[in-house]
């Protein structure tokens, strides 16, 4: 007969095989969670890059405002100085400055009425 009884044998058995089963889960689990980590870090990554790109672009467009911005003003500054010469001095718009003002985008002289008062006599267009 051997040392070990058979209840023993079994119970020897049954921790073997959950031993297993317990190892075999943790193995399985730690191979999951690896595969979940290489998953996050591919979708990292490209949301690295995706964000790089759109930070890229948005550079790119704010570099093209703020020079459209410098034209914009330059533009403005030199339509004023450009009216405020044509009309020093003068009671109303005379002709250089009515076509300064018709160049102005979302302006227009066509169609005006016609002066009134001493506008009328000093006005040739």
């Amino acid at each position: 007969m051997s040392p070990l009884s058979l209840p023993m044998r079994a119970l020897i058995a049954l921790l073997l095989c959950l031993t297993c089963g317990a190892l075999g889960y943790l193995a399985g689990d730690h191979n999951r969670n690896n595969a979940w980590l290489a998953q996050q870090g591919v979708a990292e990554r490209q949301a690295k890059e995706a964000l790089q790109a759109a930070t890229a672009r948005g550079d790119i467009l704010s570099g093209q405002l703020l020079h459209q911005e410098d034209q914009i003003i330059q533009l403005k500054t030199e339509k004023l100085h450009a009216i405020a010469r044509s009309t020093t001095g003068r009671p109303c718009l005379n002709a250089p400055t009515l076509r300064l003002l018709n160049q102005a985008p979302g302006l227009g002289v066509s169609g005006l009425p016609a002066p009134t008062g001493e506008c009328q006599a000093s006005c040739r267009l």
